[in-house]
């Protein structure tokens, strides 16, 4: 899901959009990590069974491409650092971290 202003946008819906009518906003972009299987982020208080693996994530990110310049700011929330097994889910949220960053740079 995506948070576009106040609306929520969920990946299957994503090509739908008509880029024209976001083309002129600013996008924050938060990573609710128990968008992710606890398989590879355990250090979350509502693990998501069946959840997204790092290649979903991936696959999304480059989706967004084309809306990269309009990204003003990230967050990644929901890491609760008490249950997350052998450092897995903050070791996730930097792949992560790292992935965006250098994506983003010119």
């Amino acid at each position: 899901m995506y948070d576009i202003g106040s609306i929520f946008i969920y990946q299957n819906e994503y090509s739908n959009i008509s880029h024209r009518r976001i083309e002129y906003i600013s996008i924050y972009l938060s990573i609710d990590i128990d968008f992710f299987d606890p398989s590879f982020a355990p250090g979350t208080d509502f693990p998501e069974i069946c959840g997204a693996s790092l290649n979903d994530f991936i696959e999304i990110w480059d989706s967004l491409r084309e809306l990269r310049n309009q990204i003003i700011g990230i967050d990644i929330v929901e890491i609760n650092p008490n249950k997350d097994t052998m450092d897995m889910t903050f070791q996730l949220s930097t792949i992560i971290i790292t992935k965006i960053l250098n994506s983003l740079m010119p």
